[in-house]
Parts: structure tokens; C-alpha cells; sequence
């Protein structure tokens, strides 16, 4: 016969049993700049706002006074 070590289940040492429930921090709702109309960088020859300077960066490059290629 094998020994038994734990003749009852509810004596197998849980790591979450006494663990407490972490306290919940709601986060901050996030103003997106679409909503609010705050970019923090403007194109110099349309206008078009963008949150990030790389978008700007690539709207300079890509699409700035350019024709759209699809309608």
C-alpha cells in the first residue's frame, strides 16, 4: 500500500486561500484628442491635427498636399 499523506482534500495547502483580494484602482478615463480636439501637433500646410509627432512626420511625407489615391 502507498502511505496517504492527506486523508481529507481540504488539508492540501492552497496558495490562494489566504491570499487577500487586491484592492481594485479604477483607471482614469483616457481623453482621447479625437473627442477633445487637443493635438498636440498641427500640420503647417493643411492643418490636420495628429497625438503623435511621428504621424505628423508621415502625413508630411505620405499625404500632405497630395491627391487621395482611393475614393
Amino acid at each position: 500500500d502507498w502511505p496517504v499523506y492527506y486523508e481529507d482534500p481540504l488539508q492540501i495547502a492552497d496558495p490562494y486561500a489566504n491570499s487577500q483580494p487586491t484592492e481594485y484602482i479604477p483607471r482614469k478615463p483616457r481623453q482621447t484628442s479625437r473627442r477633445t480636439g487637443n493635438y498636440p501637433y498641427y500640420c503647417e500646410q493643411c492643418g490636420n491635427g495628429y497625438q503623435h509627432r511621428k504621424t505628423l512626420k508621415r502625413h508630411k511625407k505620405l499625404e500632405c498636399g497630395k491627391e487621395p489615391q482611393f475614393k
